[in-house]
């Protein structure tokens, strides 16, 4: 699935601040352009997940 800055912004929840967000457009060796999306996030402490346990580890 592909996203967009706010659209990934949606799914991820209205607990995160999106801070900023670049485009970068790779050129595929068989002439296909991809975007690739770079976001930068920001989950204040406040926030209802900042108390949330790391469930990866």
């Amino acid at each position: 699935m592909r996203y967009g800055p706010e659209s990934l912004h949606a799914v991820l929840g209205e607990d995160l601040r999106l801070i900023r967000h670049t485009t970068e457009h790779h050129t595929t060796p068989g002439g296909a352009v991809q975007p690739f999306n770079f976001c930068l996030f920001e989950r204040p402490r406040h926030s209802a997940i900042a108390g949330r346990a790391d469930v990866s580890a």
